[in-house]
């Protein structure tokens, strides 16, 4: 499904996602796309960028957004959902991977409001499993646009490798 600007939380965010009218952003989490899915993996192998040991194939099944602009792969996100112990509170881990020629072009922002679009309704879908939000573990810094706030992720803090930990909480979610 690709994401709509009907659907769009906020003006902010209908506003950004207008800028990116050329790209497609499609929610594929859970859906076992084989489109997507063979794409990322073509992805992975062509930056070689998955750590070794990692099974390509294993990792698109975590797919949750993917950007396509005149069809082809611009960007990807998996998510894991997982404890985050500072907030004792389950998230969804999320991380993403850009094409190299379309960095400059800031694609990571749409994508990231995106992901937490496409995880709260997957939360809301799922009250037993208690997601609060989402979360990622900056490990490429050059990544992250000044402010982090626009975004709206909150840097809470760092891993023990000193790598920045990003939260956003969803609206619905109470402790």
């Amino acid at each position: 499904m690709a994401t709509s600007l009907a659907e769009l939380s906020n003006i902010r965010s209908r506003e950004m996602f207008e800028e990116f009218s050329n790209i497609e952003f499609r929610d594929v989490w859970r859906k076992n796309d084989p489109q997507a899915e063979a794409d990322a993996v073509a992805l992975w192998q062509r930056m070689g960028i998955l750590p070794r040991g990692v099974d390509p194939h294993a990792r698109a099944k975590e797919l949750c957004v993917v950007a396509y602009e005149n069809n082809a792969l611009v960007a990807i996100s998996t998510v894991a959902i997982d404890l985050l112990q500072v907030v004792r509170t389950k998230m969804a881990f999320f991380r993403a991977l850009v094409d190299d020629q379309h960095r400059a072009q800031k694609v990571l922002l749409p994508l990231t409001y995106a992901v937490h679009q496409a995880m709260e309704r997957y939360a809301l879908a799922n009250p037993e499993l208690k997601i609060g939000g989402t979360a990622a573990v900056v490990v490429a810094s050059n990544t992250i646009y000044k402010p982090v706030g626009s975004s709206e992720m909150m840097l809470i803090g760092y891993t023990a490798r000193n790598e920045p930990v990003l939260l956003r909480w969803f609206d619905h979610y109470r402790f």
